[in-house]
């Protein structure tokens, strides 16, 4: 049961389910073989043969059914459900589910984004419906409306028209691209259970993947990202796609796009009064064809990286990973890609189509491998002789300088209500310098990541306190055999540069060192 926006997992902080908010549900025959939509006002709690209860401290309330299905329904919780934690059924037929849990606030914000699924561009249209993309940015300035809900309840039917109005009891705020944004309504619109926020673009941002987060009482959204653009209606970011790239796309032509990145940062902690260093190098190489509307939708394989500079954004993940949900056909790029320096090769291996992937250390600081990706060191890339969907490549990628995170904490705990200055020198003068931090929600790998970025020439960022109050609190991990704290945050030094290689519209290639602290808490 999740909402229907953010799609946020249970356990964060915006994982609960709001009163009055849309809410789904995921299982197996909840209703017919064929959707079912609710037709008028009101709506109704019993649709199709299709119903759903929720029990919270000894009240039972019935849920408003929006559509059913056999694999997934989709109802509003009645704003006077109590809060707390409970159960709720879902019954076909008279054929009742087995209970499942629920946590019911007053507020759990989720904005609706393109894919449908919580993350990536936002679903956001501007005062004549035009809805925001990559081939459609919005200006600084310009007031528009983000459509969500769990932004709170309200007082009468949730079945009917809902009231017009602000809230009430609620103060809701916005970030976008970081920046303070100004928020000119947040209440209902006029459908039940979806919240309208009005929020006017402050000046200074631009880029394809502008950050947003919306606050509930402090409580905070999913992240999603805007597209802006200081004049005319394509967006561009330096480090990510041109303006041209974007063009492409907006005429109608599908977006081949390949990925690689060589990374290596080194990590130090402390673990049982024992200071420990740890050195992760990887490659990461993604060959993708995107259609005009998949891209539209996507963060693409640059998944939690495509943020543009000057953003901060927060990617909820599972199992350690954070998958763009939305679906693009890989492309054969041949049986491996070859990464060769000073008389040492290693592969990126072919995990799926499209998927190359390799680990050239070992991760365990009780016996560190030999250095691999060196700071400063330059590096044949190459597939050999190329596969069905790309052709033959090799191309020099040169690792940035080493970067040295110059006011490091020494602190085993890093505060999340408080803003996080990080300062650093050294990498690539040209550089962009992302900086990551990683708290996990729990021994599962489901966990959270906020990713900021700037121009290496800053010399330092803030991550405001906002985007920490969206990691849920630290748990514990295993670190070569050790329980420890597992949150690590990540001093990256990347350079960007473009390739070319026959059956690739556009090939991003990438090297990144960093400088690291592990095995602290995110509190």
């Amino acid at each position: 049961m999740k909402n229907s926006a953010s799609y946020a997992n249970p356990g964060f902080q915006n994982g609960a389910i709001a009163q009055g908010s849309l809410f789904v549900v995921f299982g197996a025959g909840m209703g017919p073989a064929q959707i079912q939509y609710a037709g008028s006002f009101p709506l109704p709690t019993t649709l199709s043969g299709t119903s759903a209860s929720v029990t919270v401290n000894g009240t039972t309330v019935a849920c408003v059914i929006v559509y059913t299905q056999a694999g997934q329904i989709a109802g509003i919780l009645p704003s006077t459900t109590p809060a707390g934690t409970g159960t709720i059924t879902v019954s076909y037929n008279g054929v009742a589910s087995p209970t499942a849990p629920i946590t019911v606030a007053a507020v759990s914000p989720g904005l609706f984004t393109r894919n449908q699924q919580g993350s990536g561009p936002g679903a956001i249209q501007d005062a004549n419906g035009n809805y925001n993309g990559f081939t459609n940015a919005f200006h600084p300035g310009q007031t528009v409306v983000f459509w969500g809900t769990g932004f709170g309840p309200i007082s009468g039917s949730d079945a009917a028209v809902p009231p017009t109005g602000n809230l009430p009891g609620t103060t809701v705020t916005a970030l976008v691209g970081g920046q303070p944004a100004t928020v000119t309504y947040s209440g209902r619109s006029s459908y039940a259970g979806v919240d309208q926020i009005n929020v006017t673009i402050p000046s200074g941002v631009s880029g394809c993947f502008v950050s947003v987060g919306i606050f509930d009482n402090g409580v905070p959204s999913n992240f999603t990202s805007i597209s802006v653009a200081s004049s005319g209606t394509i967006c561009s970011d330096p480090n990510l796609f041109t303006a041209a790239d974007i063009q492409s796309v907006a005429n109608g032509n599908p977006m081949r796009l390949g990925t690689s990145l060589l990374s290596q940062f080194t990590a130090t902690g402390t673990v049982l009064g024992l200071s420990l260093k740890v050195d992760y190098e990887t490659g990461k190489s993604y060959y993708q064809n995107y259609s005009p509307a998949t891209f539209l939708s996507s963060l693409t394989s640059l998944s939690d990286l495509a943020v543009s500079p000057g953003s901060c954004g927060v990617f909820q993940y599972a199992n350690g990973i954070f998958v763009d949900p939305v679906p693009a056909p890989g492309l054969d790029a041949g049986a491996a890609i070859n990464v060769t320096g000073g008389g040492v090769a290693n592969k990126m291996a072919n995990s799926v189509l499209g998927h190359y992937q390799g680990s050239f250390s070992n991760a365990n600081p009780l016996s560190p491998s030999t250095p691999f990706l060196k700071p400063g060191a330059t590096f044949a890339v190459d597939n050999g002789a190329g596969g069905a969907n790309v052709g033959a490549f090799t191309f020099n990628a040169t690792m940035p300088a080493a970067i040295t995170w110059t006011n490091k904490p020494t602190a085993a705990t890093i505060p999340r209500n408080q803003n996080l200055t990080v300062t650093w020198s050294g990498g690539d003068p040209s550089s962009f310098v992302y900086v990551l931090g990683q708290s996990p929600l729990d021994a599962s790998g489901d966990g959270a990541e906020f990713v900021c970025v700037a121009q290496n020439a800053a010399g330092g960022l803030t991550v405001p306190s906002a985007i920490l109050s969206a990691l849920p609190p630290s748990a514990n991990t295993t670190l070569a055999g050790f329980s420890v704290p597992g949150g690590i945050l990540v001093v990256n030094a990347t350079t960007i540069t473009r390739q070319s290689a026959a059956g690739l519209d556009v090939f991003l290639s990438g090297t990144t060192t960093g400088d690291a602290k592990g095995a602290f808490a995110f509190q």
